[in-house]
């Protein structure tokens, strides 16, 4: 009776703290790859490319070489890896916890990856609404 009222709170706070958890990864990630696409843009721009080279005739380019395109998929894929070992670390936690049958697993396991499967699909999406520029890109 004592490990059921133990875990009942263990597994109702961790779901809650998976979400959150997820989720701030996610934002900060979406706001990283917006914030890069919007510099590509503003470099590719023609306006942009003159500018630079009035005031930085050779080195301006190399200036914003770290925003490329591959530092970005690094990060992205860093962050789907994350967010899978997050989800199965969370889901043996609470197994552990509740104690029991092996179906558990599958019970929380699912909860956790509808979680996180939803998470990977939409705060990107709502990142990118939130912090697009009107008439940029």
């Amino acid at each position: 009776m004592k490990r059921r009222g133990i875990s009942t709170t263990f597994s109702g706070l961790i779901i809650p703290l998976h979400t959150v958890m997820i989720g701030v990864l996610l934002f900060i990630v979406g706001i990283l790859a917006t914030f890069n696409e919007m510099v590509e843009v503003m470099m590719s721009s023609t306006l942009a490319q003159d500018a630079m080279s009035e005031s930085m005739p050779s080195s301006g380019a190399g200036l914003f070489s770290i925003l490329g395109t591959g530092s970005i998929d690094v990060v992205l894929s860093f962050a789907t890896t994350t967010v899978l070992i997050l989800t199965i670390v969370d889901t043996m936690a609470i197994k552990v916890t509740v104690g029991g049958a092996s179906y558990k697993f599958c019970q929380y396991g699912t909860i956790l990856f509808m979680i996180s499967g939803l998470s990977l699909l939409y705060i990107p999406k709502a990142v990118k609404m939130v912090f697009t520029l009107p008439g940029v890109g």
